[in-house]
């Protein structure tokens, strides 16, 4: 079979892109996810935070993270793109089936409310349209052409956003948000397969030999994903098993300020390539995982700091009154999110080097004894158990990832990014501290302004730093 001619050399610019992808995907769902809450109220909102956490632990099951292994092997072999594109949707409608009924039947066995299981399915295919539309993204990720993304996840998030607020007006409530939740993803594909006709040529499978091939090659990539997933999620159904839907409820609103900040996606697209071609150096691989851990570290930590400091102003502006349980679980939780974006950031580059098996023992691991930690603690401390036992396990796993690198990647710098913000972290701390008067607005703002200044005059961000983001 006669590959595809290489596609036209990649442009510049991929990191503004993917940035304001993740701004799109970031705004919108936080925008979602805060009307659903409201409009659901806490027990609402708690079975359609047990529920989308469920089909997110079963999600590795729609895809098997065969976008991930695309992303790779399109980097390093871009003329095979259609195939590629052609054999993973091929895959993928392979796999829609497993995680829509297995979804349906652990609501029902653990729940039983007929609304909870019909939501239940489509909770499950949710997962299949993520998995179609990670396919698209994941070619064009390989190809570094980034652009086709912005749109069509604005399309995709637009598509999401209003299905949203029609079908609650319709009175159909948290089944109605899955429905839409799964037509923004399948609108978003239909988007990047008319942009890959357009200028790469159609797609061509290898049928179902070619398929289940690809499957087959993507189980670590889907272990890593199915263990990834308990590790995320044991900590919801564990408090779905022991506390009512409200502590469920507040719990998922005080998580949500750690799943929707797209940094680390954005950093971790726009280098993975990179460090796929990079193998063999590990000088080079060094330099690319050490840029991108600084910056999210620089990225992370104010928030981590000042989400603390202004906790019960931001629930309440955010979610109201009835979800003033959230405020500790907050606090809690909020150092989970410089660990998690170093933690992602160097698993990425363990699968980009070809040490994916490492990264799921890790997982694995990890998962386990994160769920061991909420079994024993979510009884008598309910969600804050949850929220300490996370806090632990991001530690551990830190650790593993860390170690399991050691070897591929040489010159990292792993605390500086620590060092370079503790003087604008200390100035922050203090500003906000001193607008305590005000509105979380005003404090949220001047302590930014305070830290970015500071940051820069501590060299945490260089001048040199942006213009090598510029070149991803």
């Amino acid at each position: 079979m006669t590959a595809n001619p290489s596609p036209r050399p990649a442009p510049r610019g991929n990191l503004v892109t993917l940035g304001l992808v993740q701004v799109v995907v970031a705004v919108t769902g936080i925008a979602i996810q805060i009307g659903l809450a409201r409009f659901l109220g806490d027990d609402g909102y708690g079975s359609f935070k047990f529920l989308a956490t469920l089909a997110g632990l079963l999600g590795f099951l729609a895809d098997f993270s065969i976008p991930v292994l695309l992303a790779r092997q399109v980097a390093r072999a871009p003329e095979n793109a259609a195939e590629r594109l052609g054999t993973g949707l091929t895959a993928i409608a392979l796999l829609a089936a497993p995680p829509i009924l297995l979804t349906a039947a652990y609501a029902w066995l653990v729940d039983g409310r007929p609304d909870v299981v019909i939501a239940a399915f489509a909770a499950g295919a949710t997962m299949g349209a993520l998995a179609t539309q990670g396919i698209g993204e994941s070619i064009f990720q390989g190809l570094r052409r980034m652009r086709p993304l912005l749109w069509a996840n604005l399309a995709g998030r637009l598509v999401y956003l209003g299905g949203t607020v029609w079908l609650l007006w319709l009175g159909w409530g948290v089944f109605g948000a899955f429905v839409a939740m799964a037509a923004g993803p399948l609108a978003a594909a239909a988007i990047l397969l008319a942009a890959f006709r357009r200028q790469v040529g159609p797609p061509r499978s290898q049928g179902l030999a070619g398929a289940a091939r690809l499957i087959r090659d993507g189980l670590p990539f889907g272990l890593h994903r199915a263990f990834m997933g308990a590790y995320l999620a044991g900590d919801v159904l564990v408090i779905q098993w022991f506390c009512t839907d409200a502590e469920l409820g507040a719990y998922g609103a005080a998580a949500l300020f750690l799943v929707q900040i797209p940094l680390a996606q954005v950093l971790i697209k726009a280098i993975y390539p990179t460090l796929s071609q990079a193998i063999s150096r590990p000088d080079d691989a060094g330099a690319e995982l050490g840029l991108a851990v600084r910056l999210l570290l620089v990225a992370s930590l104010p928030i981590a700091v000042g989400g603390a400091m202004v906790a019960p102003e931001l629930i309440a502006l955010l979610f109201g009154p009835d979800f003033g349980a959230a405020v500790p679980l907050l606090v809690v939780l909020l150092p989970v999110l410089p660990l998690r974006f170093v933690n992602l950031t160097t698993g990425a580059a363990l699968s980009a080097l070809d040490r994916q098996p490492r990264r799921t023992r890790a997982i694995l691991v990890i998962a386990s004894f994160n769920l061991i930690l909420n079994v024993l603690m979510v009884p008598y401390w309910g969600a804050l158990g949850a929220a300490i036992a996370t806090v632990i396990a991001e530690v551990a796993l830190l650790i593993w990832l860390g170690t399991a690198l050691t070897g591929a990647v040489h010159g990292v710098g792993w605390l500086s990014g620590v060092w370079r913000s503790l003087p604008g972290l200390l100035a922050m701390a203090g500003i906000v501290w001193l607008t305590g008067a005000a509105h979380v607005g005003v404090q949220i703002a001047a302590g930014a302004a305070v830290f970015a200044a500071a940051a820069w005059l501590m060299r945490a961000v260089t001048g040199e730093d942006l213009r090598r983001l510029l070149r991803l």
